[in-house]
């Protein structure tokens, strides 16, 4: 079993782990002289944020299986600055195992070789572990689009759509909200989940572009223009037969008729999301941390 002990810049008191087996009468490794050790170290992460824990485990053992007592401390450091410092308990036999945790916030932010050394003691001679290489750095994520360029027809209606994915970074957890910005006329985008939470692995969304344009029929006139002129002239014709006072009315609601009518000849444009590229800007922000991902809309 191993005990956990929270490490700090201070000299702790720890608990060792012992073996099974102890050393009888006959066994004298010891009296004669210290015996070899070997020290290791181990981590739950090779990477952490500012603030959070790192995991670490020091196994000191003999190397020629001697069980006499064990004391002395183990002094971890990073870059050859010690950061924190275990004592093993008097008393302690055979092979010693001290859990603890220490704080990101005690490694500079970067790459850090962690080392564990073991002081020795009157029984045993000091020995250190191999170092281990931590990544310290503030926590984020970064967003990124399945498909970087994609094509919307322009009939009202069409869709086009592609995934995203948050992957976290250095322990990044929180919850994510996902827009989008850029955006063409008549067109919109939406996300199956607008709100990711993003902790320990990558979470992913899909995201939809939609033409929200309206088409507008034709009017099928063709023959309007040519109605509208021949009432024109039935008109201007039947101004003769009228008083004077009552013509400049009569010519004047004759003009305005005719123009209508000749307007209902030409189509009506629909409303749809304009043709061209666009460069659309995914959005996510979260944990006081906004990313961006570009994408390219083509409207066909």
């Amino acid at each position: 079993m191993s005990v956990a002990i929270p490490a700090s810049p201070l000299t702790l008191s720890g608990f060792a782990l012992y073996t099974t087996d102890y050393c009888n009468a006959s066994d004298n490794v010891g009296q004669t002289g210290q015996s070899p050790t070997a020290t290791q170290l181990t981590v739950n992460s090779s990477s952490i944020g500012t603030g959070q824990q790192l995991n670490v485990t020091v196994t000191v053992k003999s190397t020629n299986q001697s069980q006499n007592d064990r004391s002395g401390a183990i002094v971890l450091s990073a870059n050859g600055k010690t950061v924190a410092t275990l004592q093993i308990p008097n008393n302690s036999v055979g092979t010693a195992t001290i859990a603890s945790t220490l704080d990101g916030s005690a490694l500079p932010q970067g790459t850090n070789n962690l080392s564990a050394a073991y002081s020795g003691d009157p029984v045993y001679l000091a020995s250190s572990s191999n170092p281990v290489e931590i990544t310290v750095g503030t926590p984020s994520f970064a967003l990124a689009s399945q498909s970087t360029t994609l094509d919307l027809l322009g009939a009202p209606g069409s869709t086009i759509s592609t995934g995203v994915t948050l992957t976290p970074d250095f322990g990044f957890n929180a919850a994510v909200q996902l827009s989008c910005s850029g955006l063409p006329a008549n067109t919109s985008c939406s996300f199956d989940q607008s709100q990711l939470m993003v902790s320990g692995a990558p979470a992913s969304a899909r995201v939809t572009f939609t033409n929200k344009g309206t088409a507008q029929a034709a009017l099928n006139t063709k023959q309007i223009p040519g109605r509208g002129l021949g009432v024109l002239a039935c008109g201007l014709v039947g101004l003769c037969f009228i008083r004077r006072r009552s013509r400049l009315v009569m010519l004047i609601g004759l003009v305005m008729i005719g123009s209508f009518l000749a307007g209902c000849g030409s189509s009506l444009s629909a409303r749809n999301s304009p043709a061209g590229s666009y460069a659309v800007t995914l959005n996510a922000t979260g944990g006081g941390i906004t990313e961006s991902s570009k994408v390219t809309l083509n409207i066909q």
